[in-house]
């Protein structure tokens, strides 16, 4: 009875602090600071995957930004492997639903990450999904729109009195200034969640980065059937033959008596 009980409050409290979606927060009227910042990108690495390298200037005075970055089907973000590198200095990450590592790039859906940066150049490991095969050309470019950047406007450690929800206090600055302050982790938990505002980037339509890599080609489909199930038979066929050549020929121990 006590274990119900408790499973029931922990639900209750789990509910309490669902994190509003991004994509829902995005459609309202998010408030815009009057600052501007200029943003360099790029992505490195050979391969499928990369590092996605965000330096962001004109911001000296500020200590934390938060990104949201809208990852395209054409990458995926592995969530476990940020999380285990944030003792080497990866940011934190928050995502709205689960994503799934596996899917090539036509059945995946786009999805958009929170990141919170503690310092004014953030790596964020991102990978490749695989590409569909081509008729026409033998690789893809995909790309990767530049991020919508968030500083401070409400903060837990700014003027928040002891024991006072910090809620209260992005509401009211809320009403204060007619808009809605986006609701992002202040750390590197979900919670407690702090207001940002959202800062213009400088040059932003130009801010885009792309990858080459390679894809199939269509034209070798049939050679690419061809050789997996060749490969599948001659396999079978070496399992059947070990097989049956262990079960016929006698031990050691039955020819010495």
């Amino acid at each position: 009875m006590s274990s119900m009980i408790t499973l029931f409050f922990s639900c209750c409290f789990t509910t309490i602090l669902a994190r509003e979606p991004w994509q829902q927060q995005l459609r309202k009227d998010i408030c815009q600071s009057s600052r501007t910042v200029d943003l360099k990108r790029e992505l490195t690495n050979s391969g499928f995957h990369k590092d996605l390298i965000t330096t962001i200037g004109n911001m000296d005075e500020v200590k934390r930004v938060f990104l949201l970055e809208n990852i395209t089907s054409n990458f995926y973000v592995d969530i476990d492997q940020v999380k285990e590198g944030l003792y080497l200095g990866l940011p934190a990450v928050f995502n709205d639903e689960n994503i799934d590592v596996e899917k090539p790039a036509d059945v995946s859906p786009h999805h958009i990450i929170g990141v919170l940066g503690n310092t004014h150049h953030v790596t964020l490991p991102v990978h490749h999904r695989y590409q569909p095969a081509s008729s026409d050309s033998s690789y893809s470019t995909p790309c990767l729109a530049p991020p919508r950047v968030y500083v401070l406007a409400v903060s837990s450690e700014d003027g928040v009195a002891v024991g006072e929800d910090i809620t209260a206090q992005i509401t009211a600055e809320e009403g204060r200034r007619g808009c809605v302050l986006l609701r992002a982790p202040c750390g590197v938990t979900p919670f407690p969640e702090c207001g940002w505002e959202e800062v213009r980037v400088v040059g932003k339509e130009q801010l885009q980065v792309c990858s080459t890599i390679p894809v199939g080609k269509l034209g070798d489909l049939g050679i690419v059937q061809c050789t997996t199930i060749g490969a599948i038979l001659f396999s079978f066929l070496a399992i059947v033959y070990t097989v049956y050549t262990k079960t016929t020929t006698p031990d050691k121990e039955d020819k010495t008596e």
